[in-house]
């Protein structure tokens, strides 16, 4: 199995802000058509608005090692863009996704476990909106429920079912950044682990 391949399947218990919601069949084969075509469908423009803002800075910093000058030009106008843009989009919304409190989840580039307030039927089809503490990335994805049982961590007596769900729609660009933010949380924990060590 290739590198990349193997980091797709390594999992990390983690904490992110997490919204979901239940996809009817009819809704499910029109967002994933959607998908199919780049054409993906956010909540609201303040999703989309973070959407942009990760790819920006992403961009920005596979240039910046050979282009300097322009990097910098670049980052100096999306700041400006963000400053012009951000006051309509919370005077239209003034609830964020951001407002949410993160929670524990258990993570992988191919799939998501949480826990939930009601069992969920496996096979069920949900849209998933992640927010990737502490970069703020934001991820709108679909994943489909592959099990549900009762939760062995019993600190969240709100939420006594835990759910493992399959990724069947995420952009390759949301992958590649929940692979790099998993063994980023990765490389943390080994270095706590070394520490309490020595």
């Amino acid at each position: 199995m290739k590198e990349k391949e193997r980091r797709r399947y390594f999992r990390v218990d983690d904490e992110m802000i997490l919204a979901w919601r239940i996809l009817d069949s009819e809704e499910k084969e029109k967002r994933l058509a959607q998908f199919d075509r780049g054409e993906i469908e956010y909540p609201d423009p303040t999703r989309l608005f973070m959407t942009l803002e990760a790819d920006i800075t992403t961009l920005i910093g596979q240039i910046s090692p050979r282009e300097k000058l322009i990097a910098e030009v670049l980052r100096l106008m999306n700041r400006k863009i963000n400053l012009i843009s951000r006051g309509p989009l919370m005077k239209e919304h003034q609830t964020s996704i951001l407002d949410e409190r993160p929670q524990s989840v258990n993570v992988s580039a191919c799939g998501i476990a949480f826990t939930v307030e009601k069992a969920l039927k496996p096979g069920t089809d949900i849209q998933l909106e992640l927010v990737l503490v502490p970069e703020g990335t934001y991820v709108l994805c679909y994943g489909v429920i592959i099990g549900c049982e009762k939760a062995q961590n019993k600190d969240h007596d709100d939420r006594p079912y835990r759910v493992n769900v399959d990724f069947s729609a995420i952009r390759e660009d949301d992958r590649d950044k929940l692979i790099q933010h998993i063994m980023q949380k990765e490389m943390a924990l080994l270095q706590m682990r070394r520490k309490k060590g020595t």
